[in-house]
């Protein structure tokens, strides 16, 4: 399914295509895409645990003219909300696989971001001939156990974008998977963020112990950021991820001032 049309009057984000796309379980997934898949390997974008492809649309349009690719968690932003036993770990990384096998991707970077670091990693270990690159923004590889507190956290902060019955399903179905044991297992290189400052994910003695795991992975701190990078730190991030996937697989053609 394709909901974008060639009229950015009507389109949110103009330099970007509105796209969609069905898991093997039948949920329907929101996407946001570059409208060009020629400026080399493609970045696929792993949102938080109840993510949108909108809060992403500023990584993708940062890496052109490099293509890139963000989805919308289930249940979350316009993607569809499945019924129970759907919301579990592994129904979650179908996700990934879903929008790598509608565009047919042969090889691309991922991007994770916060609880999607988890589903990243397995991704990556599940398809290590495909993933070039990951890059892991303020996360453990560990997949929590939520609670209670955590559905009535998120629906205080009125985060209206996650319905709320994938909430109380995302809860329920939540089962720890710590994947620190598999690191060794990802050949590929590996670009670590964590802020600094207070409400990072990654402390700084987890983020170490996922260097010492990880065969090809280098840290980038940022020291004015707690959770995701703030405005002062934007510039240094991001010109840390488009070196990271320029070296990997260099671009011939001068990437957008």
């Amino acid at each position: 399914m394709n909901a974008w049309k060639d009229d950015s009057m009507y389109n949110a984000y103009p330099k970007l295509v509105e796209d969609g796309c069905s898991t093997t379980d039948g949920v329907h997934l929101e996407m946001l895409r570059s409208k060009s898949f020629d400026g080399g390997i493609p970045m696929l974008t792993v949102p938080g645990m109840i993510g949108t492809a909108s809060m992403f649309a500023e990584r993708i349009e940062m890496i052109q003219p490099r293509p890139g690719i963000a989805f919308s968690h289930r249940g979350c932003g316009g993607s569809s909300s499945p019924s129970e036993g759907h919301y579990d770990f592994a129904s979650r990384c179908l996700d990934i696989t879903a929008v790598v096998e509608h565009y047919k991707l042969q090889e691309y970077f991922l991007y994770a971001f916060s609880r999607g670091v988890p589903l990243a990693v397995q991704h990556a270990l599940d398809n290590p001939g495909r993933v070039k690159g990951l890059i892991l923004d303020d996360a453990e590889p560990i997949y929590p156990q939520l609670s209670r507190q955590w559905v009535q956290r998120m629906i205080a902060a009125q985060f209206l974008w996650a319905h709320p019955f994938a909430l109380e399903r995302i809860q329920k179905e939540s089962v720890e998977c710590d994947l620190y044991d598999r690191l060794p297992e990802i050949q590929v290189p590996v670009l670590i963020f964590r802020g600094e400052q207070e409400g990072s994910l990654l402390s700084k003695a987890a983020a170490q112990k996922m260097m010492d795991r990880l065969p090809k992975a280098e840290l980038v701190q940022l020291p004015n950021s707690g959770h995701g990078a703030s405005p002062v730190d934007i510039p240094d991030y991001r010109d840390a991820i488009v070196e990271f996937l320029n070296r990997l697989d260099p671009l011939s053609v001068a990437r957008p001032a």
